[in-house]
C-alpha cells in the first residue's frame, strides 16, 4: 500500500513524501495462552492470526454489590464456571436475604467475566 506524507518547510511550501508500507500477516502456533494475551496480541498485531491449543480464563465471583472478591476460578478451554460458594448477606431492619444464584453477562469474546 502507498502512502503519501505531506508538511510545510520553513518557506510556508508543501513537501510532500511518499513511502511503501509493508502488511506483516502470517500464523504463530502457541501451546496456551489467556484469553486476556489472546487480546491483547491481537489488539497489538490485528494482521497475525494467534491459535492456541489451550485458553485460560478467569472466573471472578463477588458479593451483591460488587464490592467484595469472593473467588476466583481458573477456566480452561471455554468451559464454564462450577464454584458452588453461597454468599451471605446480613439482614436488615427491613429485609433478610437468602442466595437464589448467580447472575452473570457471559460473552461469547468475553476475556474475564464476573458473576455477583
Amino acid at each position: 500500500m502507498d502512502g503519501v506524507t505531506r508538511e510545510k518547510n520553513s518557506e510556508g511550501q508543501w513537501i510532500y513524501h511518499e513511502y511503501d508500507t509493508a502488511q506483516i500477516s502470517g500464523t504463530i502456533h502457541i501451546g496456551s495462552l489467556t484469553g486476556a494475551q489472546i487480546a491483547s496480541f491481537n489488539e497489538r498485531y490485528p494482521y497475525i492470526r494467534v491459535q492456541a491449543d489451550h485458553t485460560t480464563s478467569y472466573l471472578y465471583y463477588y458479593n451483591y454489590d460488587g464490592t467484595e472478591l469472593l473467588h476466583v476460578e481458573t477456566i480452561y478451554d471455554g468451559g464454564n464456571g462450577s464454584w458452588d460458594g453461597t454468599p451471605a448477606r446480613t439482614a436488615d431492619a427491613q429485609y433478610s436475604y437468602a442466595f437464589a444464584g448467580w447472575s452473570s453477562e457471559i460473552d461469547d469474546d468475553a476475556v474475564e467475566t464476573t458473576a455477583t
